[in-house]
């Protein structure tokens, strides 16, 4: 195989230097523009051991020809030798089993007896169910089925709380990544306040959004890891992520009215390469806790499974197989219910890594979830892609018949690097938004939460948070925020999950009294009124 075969080399050269050289040589002035812009971010802290098990696969994959190209782009040469393919055992195994022998993969890691017994709801399809775009009215939500393309004879059907049966508005296999799925996906209009009920095909789903204005709770998390299938995950063993999570935000979602009433994940969604690890967590979510409106914002390693650019290779997901599977109710799906990605950009036909992510109308978002306010945006993109829909989006959130009693900017980078360009970090995106006509009216109901480094911890006082203590290393703290508004207040309780004890007590306490009865085990972020808030702000209290 060539290096371009290999997914290294873009350009046809052996080393990244021969590449860069030729990318200047043919590169047009606006290109030229945009890597001086890129060149300004901080520098990508990429170390392929981190990477292991993947760096390893991509490296025997690439074959002996292939060797040097794809050693060298993945800064890797030193980590496994070309004497690998003179192994006689080796070669009659798959990269991935050759990698496990290597001890650079990991064989039979805990969350996988799990798994394998299937989905605790025991479907044969993947319910999501995402908050309708803020510029189609509160009282909607998009209804999404996922299952595998090899399974669908018949079109899905979607019967709507009034009773009426029909199809879906899109229907459509997964396309340039995560193919093995098909996805079924409408925005249905529902009655706030009480249960919906919505069925697709013969399941029937409660789906139950808070009045507008009412107060609401949130939990918010992100870069959650509990495997090193792609990239190493040091804490997700120590701290059982991939059952306490999962377990953690189900019963969360339980207890009627006392329930959360949407979650979120912002960015490194499970580090998965090529659907297995999403769709694992995903299958010991509890219906109920799948019917909560969910919302995402995309991170590094959701478009580069190494976590950078430079880092990528041609079967990368760059977030196309993930946008179809998460199914979010985006600034895309408004100009066409029956295809509501834009596919515009082809991965496969891109030469250039930057080139080739999905158009970024598929990961920006904005709505209400009772009196809280969320704004979502990948920071993957330039301020001058995204600043339209996030001035769009100020304006809706900003105006008289919407403004809520808080409102969130939720994406992932902290900082720069790592494909985030400068000044694209959501702490240096949320200044620029706060100038903005509708958010500068906002005052200090205006905040940020953010993943990326991973800790759960305040970033700035009544200002900025972090959620991504979630098993990778860093604090090496693990916990889940909720986002609450009840009682006159905008609150932010962390509980605290990193200990046996600390996990027993509070999960029994949430099972048995709902998350209202066990705020003593929670951490106080953010306590503050918004009744006062509305006063210094300019924001209107809810009704």
């Amino acid at each position: 195989r060539s290096a371009r075969e290999s997914g290294v080399g873009e350009l046809g050269c052996p080393t990244p230097r021969c590449n860069m050289t030729l990318f200047l040589l043919r590169a047009p002035t606006a290109v030229l523009v945009a890597l001086g812009a890129l060149a300004g971010a901080r520098a990508d802290p990429y170390d392929p051991k981190h990477y292991a098990c993947s760096v390893c696969e991509q490296i025997l994959a690439a074959g002996a020809e292939g060797y040097e190209a794809m050693c060298s782009h993945l800064q890797a040469c030193d980590m496994i030798s070309a004497k690998v393919f003179a192994s006689a055992s080796l070669a009659r195994l798959a990269p991935l089993e050759a990698c496990q022998e290597l001890e650079f993969c990991p064989v039979n890691e805990p969350w996988e007896s799990a798994a394998a017994a299937g989905s605790v709801d025991g479907l044969d399809f993947d319910l999501r169910v995402t908050k309708g775009h803020g510029s189609r009215g509160y009282n909607t939500v998009r209804v999404s089925a996922i299952t595998n393309a090899s399974s669908v004879t018949t079109p899905y059907t979607l019967t709507r709380p009034d009773g009426t049966t029909g199809a879906f508005d899109y229907a459509a296999p997964f396309k340039y990544r995560w193919t093995a799925y098909y996805l079924f996906s409408a925005v249905v209009e529902v009655t706030p306040g009480v249960s919906n009920t919505i069925k697709v095909n013969d399941v029937e789903v409660e789906v139950k959004v808070p009045p507008e204005e009412s107060p609401a709770k949130i939990a918010i998390i992100a870069d959650p890891c509990f495997s090193s299938r792609w990239v190493n995950c040091p804490n997700g063993d120590t701290f059982q992520t991939f059952d306490r999570q999962t377990k953690f935000i189900n019963v969360l979602s339980g207890g009627g009215d006392a329930g959360i009433d949407s979650w979120m994940i912002l960015g490194d969604n499970f580090y998965d390469k090529d659907s297995s690890l999403s769709t694992a967590w995903f299958g010991q979510m509890s219906l109920e806790a799948k019917a909560k409106p969910f919302a995402t914002a995309f991170g590094n390693h959701d478009y580069w499974v190494h976590g950078t650019p430079k880092s990528a290779t041609r079967d990368d997901d760059y977030a196309n197989g993930k946008m179809q599977f998460y199914a979010q109710d985006t600034s895309s799906t408004l100009a066409d219910g029956a295809n509501i990605f834009n596919f515009t950009v082809d991965p496969d036909k891109e030469a250039l890594v930057m080139h080739r992510k999905p158009d970024v109308s598929n990961f920006v978002w904005y709505h209400k979830v009772g009196n809280v306010g969320f704004i979502g945006y990948s920071g993957a993109y330039t301020l001058r892609e995204v600043e339209p829909y996030l001035r769009e989006a100020c304006e809706w959130m900003g105006s008289a018949d919407n403004m809520p009693a808080a409102t969130f900017l939720v994406g992932h980078w902290n900082e720069d690097g790592m494909g985030c360009g400068p000044a694209m970090d959501v702490p240096d995106v949320y200044k620029a938004m706060s100038r903005f006509p509708g958010c500068d009216t906002m005052g200090d109901s205006f905040r940020y939460v953010m993943g990326h480094v991973h800790c759960n911890e305040i970033i700035t006082e009544d200002l900025g948070f972090m959620v991504a203590g979630q098993g990778m290393g860093g604090c090496t703290n693990f916990g889940v925020p909720v986002f609450d508004t009840s009682n006159d207040r905008v609150m932010i309780n962390y509980f605290p999950l990193d200990t046996d004890d600390l996990w027993n007590t509070t999960y029994t306490c949430v099972q048995e009294r709902g998350y209202s009865g066990c705020l003593q085990y929670a951490q106080t972020w953010l306590n503050v009124s918004y009744q006062d808030r509305a006063a210094a702000g300019g924001v209107r209290p809810p009704a």
